[in-house]
């Protein structure tokens, strides 16, 4: 017999929650909590994947934001907090108070997944997508790929 569940509850807006039933359906999962399991499981895999070494890698976080009035002053700071890890940032208005973040970084994994951890907790991102992409050492040496380096050229 496996591992004794623990039952835990939280709280899904309307929508989120519609989403979630679309889901199960979509992809067959016999109950809601399979699905969350499923979603945690998929977020501990690319959330633990840095953990595993602190080797300099690219990244690309994609945020939903509902409401850029309230994200705005968190996502600002936490962008020049961050400052020295961000290669570009693009920020897209698809609506009114909902805008897409595009953020591009490069560095060592830790602090990069500290701060998508940090993004992940405002309340007024909705969607957060995180791609990671190992940095080949002989790419870094080569002239075309001298972008994905963080450190200045003069050092």
């Amino acid at each position: 017999m496996g591992e004794k569940r623990v039952i835990i509850s939280f709280g899904l807006d309307t929508v989120t929650l519609k989403l979630l039933d679309k889901l199960i359906e979509k992809q067959e999962y016999a109950t809601r909590s399979e699905a969350i399991r499923d979603a945690l499981y998929n977020l501990f895999a690319e959330v633990f994947d840095g953990l595993i070494s602190n080797e300099e890698a690219l990244h690309i976080v994609v945020c939903y934001i509902s409401d850029w009035n309230k994200a705005n002053a968190i996502i600002g700071t936490l962008k020049h907090q961050h400052k020295d890890l961000i290669l570009q940032s693009f920020h897209y208005h698809k609506a009114d108070r909902v805008c897409i973040e595009i953020i591009l970084l490069s560095g060592e994994n830790y602090p990069i997944l500290e701060f998508i951890s940090k993004l992940r907790g405002t309340r007024s991102i909705k969607y957060i997508r995180h791609i990671r992409i190992p940095l080949i050492p002989e790419m870094q040496e080569k002239s075309e790929f001298n972008f994905f380096n963080t450190k200045s050229q003069n050092a």
